[in-house]
């Protein structure tokens, strides 16, 4: 279905494992993809993503960015790291710490909130890469097309 959908963007590229599905938009509109994917009968939802390398330093450069581009004054924020990848480094509470430092250092006045943040920035460690994302977008929902309840 997704793959079907997104054909008509030559340069996106669909990959599809057990628990999600990748569109690497390669240079297209996310803005087009975005609004096709939310007509895709089985999609909850979906979120943009940063891929990254898998290390400390690099994720503390991505998420400084990612912060200095999205946020305004009087925000506030909260990491939400997982790791898949239990070899990586750090746990995911050491994780949110480190990322958190890395925000204050980007932007001093910065204001910490665990419930309802105004940006919550998740942080994914896989076996491939790092996922950093900030923004759920909500899907058509219900089963895909082909199958039935």
């Amino acid at each position: 279905n997704i793959s079907d959908v997104l054909s008509i963007y030559t340069q996106v590229k669909v990959t599809a494992d057990r628990d999600r599905a990748h569109a690497y938009l390669n240079g297209a509109d996310y803005t087009a993809v975005a609004e096709s994917l939310k007509q895709v009968f089985g999609i909850q939802n979906f979120s943009p993503v940063y891929k990254v390398e898998k290390s400390v330093e690099v994720l503390k450069s991505a998420v400084q960015e990612i912060m200095q581009d999205i946020y305004k004054e009087g925000m506030t924020f909260k990491i939400s790291s997982k790791r898949s990848d239990h070899n990586f480094e750090l746990d995911s509470r050491e994780l949110n710490q480190t990322l958190g430092g890395a925000v204050f250092e980007a932007i001093p006045n910065v204001q910490v909130q665990m419930k309802s943040p105004d940006i919550n920035l998740q942080v994914e460690i896989r076996e491939e890469a790092a996922y950093l994302s900030y923004e759920t977008v909500r899907g058509a929902g219900g089963l895909p097309v082909g199958t039935s309840g």
